[in-house]
């Protein structure tokens, strides 16, 4: 083989960090990889279906109003070229020029005046090494991922979460090092089978997203009140097809498992590009309505977590006050040991965040 052209093929599918771009997770490829996730219970159809406060938001996350831009490829008179331009173009093209006028980047939306978004970060084609992955294989990679910055904790709720965070890799509630509690990701692809992988991958990511909240609320044991709440969103899109997916759990005693929930498939070039805005106002929405629930939910339960620096001066004390006693009183001293510490933390707070009304805790 000709060395250049050797060395052109071997390298067209590395980015420029060294990465592979299709070996993000190749088993996303096959048909297959939806029985992995199953077993992993990440189930991609079935399932019971959303809360009736869950539909109640997503029909608002579709339905409410946001602005639009005034100049962009989608213009009217711009809108049926460009998708004539991209109809055989590559993945990193339509990522290019069509995946921000679907899915806006949420530091871009910031930038440009909502400043009530400062608090949330975004990664594009970011390896999640933060996370714990669900199934065997490479860590999810999405095309474009938001979640929240550490800054939406206080000092003293950051303490609480260092136990699980400490090292940021390998972590139960991070992305990334920047990137905690991710709540939306995007996947690109191009061809007649892209859209299924595309579907596959945002599947691991979001049950990765979804399991995080679940974990958390476990830790507060007060996981029940997520059973079939949306906790996350995906759009799977090419250069005329959108689908738009969220992701709930539902839990049985220590089993959690995450299921998928169509909200809109569509085609961007139908009836002259009628709902070629929709992905772009449902996404600003998931920022602007979804974003501060998801914040104030994630806050709520940190609250409740032990605080390590209170555990260890209890425990502290309490070494002092054995030392302090005659050696023959020791056998008969009260000593609060850590077992007795960790009794001492509630395990649910005395009052509920408005955003959510607890259930029942099922047996």
């Amino acid at each position: 083989m000709n060395p250049l052209l050797k060395r052109k093929t071997s390298s067209s599918s590395v980015t420029s960090d060294g990465s592979v771009k299709e070996g993000k997770n190749p088993a996303a490829k096959s048909r297959l990889y939806e029985k992995t996730l199953a077993a992993a219970s990440i189930y991609m159809g079935g399932g019971p279906g959303i809360s009736d406060a869950s539909r109640a938001l997503c029909n608002s996350l579709l339905e409410a109003e946001q602005p639009l831009p005034l100049d962009s490829l989608f213009r009217d008179d711009r809108f049926e070229d460009t998708c004539e331009r991209l109809r055989n173009e590559n993945e990193a093209k339509v990522v290019r020029d069509i995946s921000p006028l679907l899915v806006p980047s949420v530091e871009v939306l910031c930038a440009h005046g909502k400043k009530h978004l400062e608090s949330m970060v975004d990664h594009v084609n970011q390896k999640w090494y933060g996370c714990i992955p669900i199934v065997a294989g490479p860590v999810p990679q999405p095309d474009y991922s938001a979640g929240c910055k550490e800054t939406i904790f206080t000092k003293d709720q950051l303490r609480k979460l260092e136990p699980f965070t400490k090292g940021w890799k390998g972590t139960p509630f991070m992305a990334t090092a920047w990137m905690y509690f991710p709540y939306l990701t995007m996947e690109v692809k191009c061809g007649n089978e892209g859209l299924n992988i595309a579907d596959r991958q945002n599947a691991h990511s979001s049950g990765v997203a979804v399991r995080q909240v679940v974990d958390l609320y476990r830790k507060v044991s007060r996981q029940y009140e997520l059973n079939q709440e949306v906790l996350s969103f995906s759009v799977s899109h090419d250069q005329e097809a959108v689908r738009i997916y969220g992701y709930y759990p539902v839990l049985d005693r220590d089993q959690t498992a995450i299921y998928r929930f169509p909200l809109k498939k569509f085609d961007i070039t139908n009836e002259k590009g009628k709902d070629k805005w929709a992905t772009y106002i449902f996404t600003t929405n998931v920022y602007d309505i979804y974003g501060p629930i998801h914040i104030e939910r994630l806050r709520s339960a940190v609250d409740q977590l032990p605080d390590p620096l209170s555990d260890q001066h209890q425990s502290q004390q309490s070494d002092l006050e054995v030392l302090a006693q005659p050696e023959e009183e020791e056998s008969q001293s009260d000593v609060v040991d850590s077992q007795d510490i960790l009794q001492l933390v509630p395990s649910s707070q005395t009052s509920l965040p408005s955003f959510k009304k607890p259930r029942s805790k099922q047996p």
